[in-house]
């Protein structure tokens, strides 16, 4: 008798824990997402999109000589004793302050544009070169064409030193904003994550919260990608990445973008100076970003996650996974998406008939969380 109920007592406790199990993955499984498709037929009104035709001259004549005259830079040494080279923009009067990441291969001069469009609009701006990137120091010596890294963890202290020694000190007690592209996408998650106290809202453009792995399970790629580190590849291109060859030709179809002149203006930066060339993975960096986007989801650092968040997703990215987009925003308290067809990877450098929506629905973004 006292086997059979204690049998049964083992049983409902079983049952009753198979309960809340279920219960809690339906409110995941529930959550409506939060998504809209872009009205392409908005405007700014008060803002002056630069026309691809004639995009060079207004960047040469009008966003460059304002930006030049507003720009301080330096360098910001590290505990690990590596420099992190950084720019900032500060207005007499603003709104408040936006830290930039960039993304994979980028660089702050990447961010030019939308630079100046949020300084007329009132918005003091950071803006700096991740680690391995643009000025700041590599991590490895053998070519500036590579990106590596060993830990995403690493990118995350980055910016959390610049958060606290450039940005913070002159923020005046003014809202924080953060704006980050691609891989610069998932360095901000975990960014937010770990501190969540530091913005008062975010914009993630295209985030790298999922990697596009052309069908490939992830176990798999995983495998090779420790097999390679085993043998000492670590520090090696990975797969077919390889090195930057200058003045390449320009096919348009092929790239991030559907702008031919803002791809150029940034083709050209890189072209120019070397430390723009970064170009491909290692197989370290590979090994890391997948752990990285896995991070991301642990559901102990996404409750963390409660400022308001606006996620831009383009139709035709085919470097970065949508469902790791929706999964984040279905699983985090206030994410919105903002569904964008026809664009690619890059949909801040997209033609201007798309730039007009795209910045009517960012400024809407961040003056209502001012």
């Amino acid at each position: 008798m006292f086997h059979t109920s204690h049998s049964y007592k083992f049983y409902k406790k079983i049952f009753l824990l198979v309960l809340v199990f279920l219960a809690i993955s339906s409110c995941f499984a529930n959550k409506s997402l939060n998504k809209f498709r872009i009205d392409y037929d908005k405007n700014n009104k008060n803002l002056n999109i630069f026309r691809d035709e004639i995009f060079y001259i207004q960047m040469q004549n009008v966003a460059q000589p304002f930006l030049d005259s507003c720009i301080k830079t330096g360098y910001l040494e590290t505990p690990d004793q590596n420099q992190l080279y950084y720019e900032t923009f500060f207005l007499p009067e603003n709104k408040g302050t936006i830290l930039l990441i960039h993304g994979f291969t980028g660089f702050s001069r990447k961010f030019d544009e939308i630079t100046y469009y949020l300084l007329t609009q009132g918005y003091n701006v950071v803006r700096y070169d991740q680690r391995g990137h643009g000025l700041s120091s590599r991590e490895v010596k053998d070519s500036l064409s590579k990106v590596h890294i060993d830990d995403f963890q690493t990118y995350v202290d980055d910016a959390s030193l610049i958060y606290n020694e450039i940005l913070l000190p002159n923020a005046e007690n003014k809202p924080i904003f953060l704006f980050a592209h691609s891989m610069g996408g998932c360095v901000a998650s975990l960014l937010i994550e770990n501190f969540p106290e530091y913005f008062d809202a975010a914009i993630l453009n295209a985030p790298m919260l999922g990697i596009n792995l052309l069908g490939i399970p992830k176990p798999i790629v995983k495998a090779f990608v420790n097999t390679a580190i085993g043998f000492n590849k670590g520090a090696s291109f990975a797969f077919d990445h390889q090195e930057f060859i200058p003045n390449g030709k320009l096919e348009i179809k092929k790239t991030s973008t559907k702008s031919k002149a803002r791809y150029q203006y940034v083709s050209d930066l890189r072209n120019e100076n070397i430390y723009y060339q970064t170009n491909g993975a290692t197989f370290s960096w590979v090994n890391a970003a997948l752990e990285a986007t896995g991070d991301v989801f642990k559901s102990k650092q996404l409750k963390k996650v409660n400022i308001p968040i606006l996620i831009f997703q383009a139709e035709n990215d085919n470097l970065v996974s949508p469902k790791a987009q929706e999964k984040f925003a279905k699983r985090t308290e206030n994410t919105k998406i903002i569904f964008m067809p026809y664009l690619e990877h890059d949909t801040f450098n997209s033609k201007d008939a798309f730039l007009e929506a795209y910045y009517y629905e960012l400024f809407n973004f961040l003056d209502e969380n001012l």
